[in-house]
């Protein structure tokens, strides 16, 4: 302890108004306290010394506890935040994910009546072609669910494959009321509906597996998942040989299906395989060039309604070019309302497909591209 100490040999510590982590009122009333003290001539330096330390607690000195004041607990001990759900966001997907149901089922069951009144020359023909194209989307949103989304395999293949026999159950009604539309009362009706029905119904599993083949290089080779973070992420394992099989044995029954379609002779000519393998090559490639992008666009682009418009405007060029080629191989068409319906069958996909992409980015899911890095979408929508 000093006592009766002259002021003028000691010099007290100059804390300015506002010091290094206190602020404001509490900084300027240390200082003001200590340099009264001080100047009164009986300030003990102890005193000085911890109303220093306090003044400058937070000053950011090399100094820590105990020769500092111990650090508060408050925030070591808070728990985070969670945040909160917002609740528009929440029901505009669910709104849009009713929608978009509602509008692929009124397209299954609509599509072959409309096509009765087609007359070839008229809007009629752009409406089907719109419905086609929700078709499409539809089948490529099923694949993309079936091939890129986590979880078990199985349990995928049972979810897709059942919204596929519930799209289709629906066509079949649709099916019944184009033919009693074409043929009425004829005894013929039930027989071209019931050939028809076996028909589509047995071609269904090669026709998706051409449509999800590509998918699966970017699955597997590619790393390519959506998931969400409430989900674990599956890591990319290796190809095994149960994998294998399992391919092979899908494969299989996909061709076996496909050859037990044809009802009758009828339906089989010579070049059956033949337009099985075209099929094949254009779906596998119309997916592959389709579903891609509209994955990065949809998922990496933190403004969807961006991400949006280029697919919309890809699926316009897609059409155009498309056209481009039928008329170099088949000669230009009669009028343009082919070619018209054309570009509406490919708009109408990349809208559709868009808005199931757009649905699930709402949902939560995220993007992965080869187990590098996660894009996470829906935190900016």
């Amino acid at each position: 302890m000093i006592k009766g100490g002259d002021p003028g040999r000691l010099k007290p510590h100059v804390v300015s108004p506002v010091s290094r982590g206190q602020e404001g009122w509490s900084g300027w009333c240390g200082a003001a306290a200590i340099e009264t003290r001080m100047s009164c001539g009986a300030t003990p330096l102890r005193f000085v010394i911890m109303a220093h330390l306090v003044t400058d607690s937070q000053s950011g000195c090399d100094a820590e506890y105990p020769y500092a004041p111990r650090p508060p607990l408050l925030g070591q001990l808070s728990s985070p935040v969670e945040p909160k759900l917002d609740f528009w966001k929440t029901n505009r997907f669910s709104f849009l994910a009713a929608g978009l149901v509602l509008v692929f089922a009124v397209a299954d069951f609509s599509i072959l009546p409309i096509s009765e009144f087609v007359d070839g020359d008229d809007w009629t023909l752009m409406l089907v072609g719109a419905l086609c194209g929700a078709m499409f989307a539809q089948a490529a949103l099923l694949s993309i669910f079936l091939c890129f989304t986590s979880g078990s395999f199985w349990r995928r293949l049972i979810v897709c494959w059942l919204a596929a026999a519930i799209s289709w159950a629906i066509w079949i009604a649709g099916l019944a009321v184009a033919v009693l539309i074409s043929y009425g009362q004829q005894p013929t009706a039930v027989h071209e509906g019931a050939e028809a029905m076996q028909f589509f119904g047995l071609a269904l599993p090669l026709a998706g597996l051409a449509v999800q083949s590509p998918l699966w290089f970017f699955r597997l080779y590619l790393g390519w998942q959506l998931h969400t973070p409430a989900a674990s992420q599956t890591p990319v394992r290796p190809l095994s040989i149960q994998d294998y099989l399992v391919g092979t044995g899908i494969a299989a029954a996909s061709l076996t299906l496909a050859r037990l379609a044809p009802p009758s002779k009828m339906w089989v000519h010579e070049n059956y395989w033949q337009n099985w393998a075209s099929f094949f090559a254009v779906a596998a490639a119309i997916s592959a060039f389709s579903v891609a992008p509209a994955l990065l666009l949809l998922f990496r682009l933190r403004r969807w309604q961006l991400g949006y418009g280029l697919l919309a405007l890809y699926g316009s060029i897609g059409g155009a070019v498309v056209i481009g080629l039928i008329i170099r191989f088949a000669g230009p068409p009669p009028n343009l309302w082919p070619v018209l319906a054309v570009v509406v069958v490919f708009l109408s996909f990349a809208l559709f497909l868009g808005a199931g992409l757009k649905a699930m980015r709402d949902l939560g899911f995220q993007l992965v591209l080869g187990q590098r890095r996660v894009i996470d979408a829906a935190r900016h929508s």
